[in-house]
């Protein structure tokens, strides 16, 4: 599967998404497990579909969910890794350098 079919159907997947997975029983501690296995199968899946769409250059289009998901999901290296891997021209050094460093700084902690 080429990356604009991949990044067509995950969008298509992901656009299924509604909310918290098992809402009615998020207080029920029989439902935590299957809660996180869900919830990280759809950050899998977001990640997977911003690999994609960074294949096919869409960079810039992708900078403010990637700032909004990596302040989300602080623990994410996938997610920090596309944050770093913009292309030169939608960052300065410095902003690279911070990056990078704010990355370091939250996976040591």
């Amino acid at each position: 599967m080429n990356n604009a079919d991949a990044a067509e159907q995950l969008r298509a997947a992901l656009a299924l998404w509604r909310g918290s997975p098992l809402s009615d029983f998020s207080y029920e501690r029989f439902a935590q497990d299957e809660i996180a296995r869900l919830e990280e199968l759809h950050v899998a899946a977001v990640e997977d579909r911003i690999e994609a769409d960074l294949a096919l250059g869409r960079h810039a289009e992708l900078v403010p969910e990637l700032e909004s998901l990596v302040s989300r999901h602080r623990l994410r290296e996938r997610l920090h890794g596309a944050v770093d891997g913009r292309p030169l021209p939608l960052r300065t050094a410095g902003e690279a350098l911070e990056a990078y460093r704010a990355a370091r700084r939250t996976l040591l902690a």
